[in-house]
């Protein structure tokens, strides 16, 4: 008799089970044969065609996630003779999952059939952006002198990685100084005379992923397919995928935004082709789109074009003034070498491609606009989603897709972003219905040990307005000062998470007390790289870094990891525009429209949030204090209470603030003595 999905989960990951032999390091977790039975609880159930059946479920950091929905993702593809995906939020994420497929199928030799186990073949497709490109490096090469032996020897060794690994991510080395990602990688779409069949090995990987049983992807290529920018997912071609994994999947919303967002300033591409010569032409022919775009906004604002309204025959005309430009453009870059200037010329063409067939009408996804900045009045032309985080429902709705019958949506932060009411999330991704009974949040029941440090709420905004922009307040870097000054006394190595890396420097002038200890992340090529060797070398280290957020895995390392501010993304006007003008037109109340992107904008900040209080916590053993710089994170309720009652603070903001970010097994011990603590505006520790 064939066992199921859940006796094979037993079987692999549980006390005796098999997957202690396939990995040296592993240990039973009862919160991971939990999580792994909800998932083989959903791919266990029936389903039919153009009706997949869908769950939404968290695993916190420790439960072991990973393998906890591969081990029975795999058996599904055995059992079914199916082909199976996963798609990440973020490249690493998604480069570290063969190792972790590799150690699945070891463990699960002795429960599935061994002949169709050999059957599953997995590859990665990201895109071509994620290649090296070794002509472009052969072109760096040719203007590095003689003299410079290191730096050559650095581009050889990249021409080589180029031409057998290809994927940047995958590369040991760094970039030399001065030379940048967009430099050294293919371009986005295809273009001979830029690439002259330089990509030969993403050609390559891309016929492994067409026949891989097992496919590993990016979110990004999922939505692109939802949207029809892309065939990624699913092309039709290829074998469909059955059961899809979508993991960091709090990220959805915010990818689905970024995705079906095109927006190209013309100030700044007129700036970049008159960088170059004898473009006289294109120059011209987007001179008379700038005039065209200039009389439709005459005041700052953002316009959306609704398709069958009354501004047609200007939508048209932009359309038409749109195609005029990039044919002329692509003419005169023909042939030309490949530099950051042609290459940014060639992104913002892809763009304005795609936005001028739907300002024709020949495109039925997206909503055209045009834009006039509010600050300096610079013109821009994009394509937006009114509702993007919806994207998502539409591919699963997709009648081309009609072989895909399983999802199951999982993240470790999904919880904070959806709340206690799942439902929530899965309306703001288009889901009509989701398989409550094995949905949910697995939470380990002991997992690393932490210790919170709030900031009154008498510290105030972390920003005041200055005219129409915000500006950090001197105030509030002084108390973030003192808040760093404090973690760093405490003992250990300091993690300081700034949304921003225009926040380093600002606060680094403030803490020169600190000495060498101190090193603060720049945006340059390499740089982070160089930063983790000075934190790693020092156990006193303090490192101020703006992309450390996810991603970085130091256990035992992160004693005292400070948040300076929140990490809210921006609210974009020109999604704000397109909902409120569809609200208009359908009846409904426009305020609704500021509402829906105030929701998504705090859904990205919580699940940043929630991602940066995971990085002290990378095993069992760790313990870590976190210093929250920012008020606006809230205080819990019985400290709260307690300061106010010993007028240590002056007031308490209503509400509970970002507290449900933190998991659920720390916030029981925000209620015992010793282990939360605030620091006053006078810089004073209470609790």
């Amino acid at each position: 008799m064939t066992p199921s999905l859940s006796e094979v989960v037993d079987a692999v990951l549980g006390p005796g089970g098999t997957c202690g032999d396939a990995y040296a390091g592993f240990s039973v977790r009862p919160a991971q044969v939990e999580y792994a039975h909800l998932a083989a609880g959903l791919l266990d159930k029936g389903a039919t065609a153009g009706n997949p059946r869908v769950a939404l479920l968290q695993g916190s950091t420790g439960v072991g996630k990973t393998l906890g929905y591969l081990v029975p993702l795999l058996a599904h593809a055995v059992r079914h003779r199916c082909r199976v995906a996963v798609a990440t939020h973020s490249v690493d994420l998604l480069l570290s999952l063969p190792a972790q497929v590799d150690v699945a199928k070891a463990a699960l030799r002795r429960h599935v059939d061994p002949a169709r186990l050999a059957e599953l073949t997995v590859a990665i497709r990201v895109a071509r952006s994620e290649y090296v490109s070794a002509a472009a490096v052969r072109e760096l090469i040719e203007a590095t002198p003689d003299a410079d032996a290191a730096r050559l020897a650095t581009l050889v060794g990249l021409v080589t990685h180029a031409e057998t690994v290809g994927i940047l991510r995958l590369w040991d080395g760094e970039l030399p100084d001065g030379i940048t990602r967009a430099q050294v990688v293919l371009s986005d779409a295809a273009d001979p005379g830029a690439d002259d069949g330089d990509d030969a090995i993403y050609q390559r990987d891309q016929l492994r992923a067409a026949t891989a049983r097992v496919l590993l992807c990016t979110q990004a290529s999922v939505l692109l397919s939802a949207i029809g920018r892309s065939t990624a997912l699913m092309p039709a071609d290829e074998e469909p995928v059955c059961a899809l994994v979508v993991d960091e999947a709090d990220a959805l919303p915010g990818m689905a935004e970024a995705v079906t967002l095109n927006y190209v300033p013309l100030r700044e591409l007129d700036a970049s082709l008159s960088g170059l010569r004898n473009m006289a032409e294109p120059r011209a022919a987007l001179e008379r789109l700038k005039n065209a775009v200039d009389q439709l906004v005459p005041q700052a604002a953002a316009t959306a074009f609704l398709a069958g309204s009354s501004e047609g025959a200007g939508r048209k005309m932009i359309g038409d003034l749109i195609h005029e430009f990039t044919e002329v453009t692509q003419a005169a870059l023909k042939g030309r070498k490949r530099s950051p200037v042609v290459i940014a010329i060639r992104n913002d063409l892809s763009m304005l491609n795609r936005t001028g067939g739907a300002f024709r009408g020949e495109r039925q996804y997206g909503m055209p606009y045009v834009r006039r900045t509010a600050v300096r009045s610079y013109l821009g032309i994009g394509l937006c989603d009114p509702y993007p985080g919806q994207v998502f429902g539409r591919l699963l709705s997709n009648p081309t897709r009609q072989q895909l019958r399983h999802v199951l949506i999982t993240s470790a932060t999904l919880t904070p972003v959806a709340g206690e009411e799942f439902y929530r999330f899965a309306n703001s991704l288009g889901l009509k219905e989701y398989e409550r009974d094995v949905s949910g949040g697995v939470e380990p029941e002991r997992y690393g040990q932490l210790r919170f440090v709030f900031s009154s709420p008498d510290v105030g905004n972390p920003h005041e307005s200055e005219g129409e922009q915000a500006v950090v307040r001197p105030s509030w870097l002084l108390h973030l000062s003192r808040i760093i000054s404090a973690a760093a006394d405490a003992g250990g190595r300091t993690l300081v998470l700034v949304p921003a890396y225009t926040d380093g420097p600002l606060v680094a002038d403030l803490l020169e007390g600190l000495g060498t200890r101190l090193v603060v992340q720049r945006q340059i090529a390499g740089d982070r790289g160089r930063c983790l060797e000075h934190f790693r070398a020092r156990k006193d280290a303090v490192w101020i870094s703006p992309s450390s957020w996810e991603g970085l895995d130091l256990p035992g390392l992160i004693k005292q990891l400070v948040i300076a501010r929140l990490p809210n993304p921006g609210i974009n006007a020109e999604v704000v525009a397109a909902r409120r003008q569809l609200a208009i037109r359908n009846g409904r109340d426009e305020s609704a429209a500021t509402g829906y992107a105030y929701a998504v904008a705090r859904s990205m900040c919580m699940r940043k949030l929630a991602q940066g209080i995971g990085r002290p916590i990378r095993s069992e053993s760790d313990e870590a204090t976190i210093w929250f710089a920012d008020p606006r994170v809230g205080l819990p309720t019985e400290l709260a209470e307690s300061l106010l009652d010993r007028g240590l603070i002056s007031k308490v903001t209503p509400g509970r603030g970002y507290l449900p970010v933190i998991p659920k097994r720390h916030l029981a011990s925000l209620r015992r003595h010793g282990k939360a603590r605030v620091m006053t505006k006078e810089g004073q520790l209470c609790q």
